[in-house]
């Protein structure tokens, strides 16, 4: 089985309906909580035996906004075990990664379903400091306590 299958079984089987890239071997699709919406993409690098799993802020950051969100963005990293924040400095978008080198290994549902997991909740549980940061003002600091303060 190849990783990108792998993957749309995966994504198929916990309810997702994903859109195959044209341009790239990954799967989009959405993930919708009570409280956020954002996008994600499931991406398989069947050369390197590598897979990745990207969930992406609902929001481009603002200019203005950009050295206060690295900054959370650092903080927030900081703190982690598994995966990591990115903000393109350019354009300002956010996304969180987890990924895992597979190469000589068969894809592992568990495996899989564990980078789906780590990704989509940790991005569901950052974003509102990351967006009262973005779009509201806070400084990366107090965005950080926004977020521990809702463990």
């Amino acid at each position: 089985m190849n990783l990108l299958q792998a993957w749309a079984e995966l994504l198929a089987e916990e309810g997702f309906s994903t859109t195959q890239l044209p341009d790239r071997p990954a799967l989009a699709f959405r993930f919708a909580t009570e409280e956020h919406a954002f996008g994600a993409m499931a991406i398989a690098r069947e050369s390197a035996g590598q897979v990745m799993m990207y969930a992406y802020a609902p929001f481009v950051v603002p200019p203005s906004r950009r050295e206060a969100v690295a900054a959370f963005l650092h903080r927030a990293n900081y703190g982690l075990i598994l995966g990591n924040f990115e903000m393109d400095l350019d354009d300002g978008e956010v996304r969180f990664k987890v990924s895992l080198d597979l190469e000589g290994l068969e894809p592992v549902r568990a495996a899989l379903h564990n980078l789906l997991a780590t990704s989509l909740i940790t991005m569901d549980r950052y974003l509102v400091g990351l967006a009262a940061v973005a779009l509201d003002g806070l400084d990366d600091r107090a965005g950080i306590a926004v977020v521990e303060e809702g463990r």
